[in-house]
């Protein structure tokens, strides 16, 4: 029996290891419902995966060509999250840790325009480990939601400073934890660049939202000096949950937009 059970585990074993499978099939099972045995193969992989490290969205693997610059801003363009579903199975591990909501990456539009190709541009944290921009189709066809700040009372013009602040900042300082050692989920997330540089105000609605469980309990964290606020780490499931974008799996095309009802 225990020989059987060996085999069996080494067989799961090596189709765990075919991730291009694997996301097919979980894909497959989410399609149809059945988000309760993609729940438990994510599990299964998590398992599998627990000394490996976890959390920031892979890069597309076909080459990353970034804009030449410099940049024009085009201010009624306005300033925006660019919430990704899922797409492989690194970034379907990433989803069911922080909810299960169907989102796994977000980038950030400052309505930068490349005046080299005169493309819109985004900024983003990858496992590049800095954090960079990008041309907003560098994900192809992979379906995204488009969340505007400023009906949310967003500053554009200071969220913007903020954001660009950071660039080329080291993003891989988590890299250190691994799926074995997930306790924080939302704190592994490349959405925190976006988080960091929200309204005090905003944040804080997130933190009421949190403690209301209007927001799934992983999908954001929260952190208190005190009774003060200290820190707020935001995954793309809870900035999806937050400003109520439909389930991911329900996002058909690119650049859905969501209209925002909350405003600080």
């Amino acid at each position: 029996m225990a020989a059987l059970k060996r085999l069996q585990w080494l067989r799961l074993n090596k189709l765990i290891k075919t991730e291009r499978v694997l996301s097919s099939l979980i894909g497959g099972l989410t399609a149809f419902n059945s988000r309760q045995a993609a729940h438990n193969l994510l599990r299964l992989v998590r398992l599998q995966r627990r000394h490996k490290p976890a959390g920031v969205e892979p890069p597309p693997k076909r080459p990353h060509i970034p804009p030449r610059g410099p940049f024009n801003v085009v201010a009624q363009h306005g300033c925006a999250l660019l919430v990704f579903v899922p797409r492989s199975l690194e970034s379907r591990l990433i989803d069911d840790a922080t909810g299960g909501y169907d989102y796994s990456h977000v980038t950030i539009d400052l309505g930068e325009v490349d005046q080299h190709s005169g493309k819109h541009v985004m900024t983003e944290a990858t496992t590049s480990g800095v954090v960079h921009r990008s041309f907003q189709d560098r994900y192809g066809s992979r379906p995204y939601i488009r969340i505007p700040l400023q009906p949310a009372g967003v500053d554009c013009a200071a969220f913007r400073d903020c954001v660009n602040s950071k660039l080329g900042e080291p993003y891989d300082a988590r890299e250190a934890l691994t799926w074995g050692a997930v306790d924080d989920p939302a704190r592994q997330i490349c959405s925190d660049l976006a988080a960091a540089c929200l309204p005090r105000e905003l944040c804080e609605a997130f933190a009421v939202a949190r403690r209301s469980h209007a927001l799934h309990r992983h999908s954001v964290s929260v952190h208190h000096h005190g009774l003060k606020l200290a820190s707020i780490f935001i995954s793309p499931n809870g900035f999806a949950q937050f400003f109520g974008a439909p389930y991911g799996g329900e996002v058909k095309r690119t650049n859905q937009q969501i209209r925002v009802h909350y405003r600080i």
